[in-house]
């Protein structure tokens, strides 16, 4: 995450992926990355904005120890 806070808002985002790969059954959440399907899905085609927003999800996600 501190890697992501240090880029600039408008630049490009590093990929949250932990190449973990496998779903939590009752969050929908990635085990490795915390992001849903969506997200993975989409990454490569959002926006810096919506990648930050992502980052930022991921974040809450990991804070609320629901997985």
């Amino acid at each position: 995450m501190q890697r992501v806070e240090r880029t600039p808002v408008g630049e490009w985002l590093p990929s949250p992926c932990m190449s973990v790969c496998s779903m939590h059954p009752q969050t929908g959440w990635c085990l490795g990355c915390y992001r849903n399907l969506a997200e993975i899905a989409e990454w490569a085609n959002m926006s810096p904005h919506q990648q930050r927003d992502v980052w930022n999800n991921i974040h809450q996600r990991m804070a609320s120890e629901t997985l």
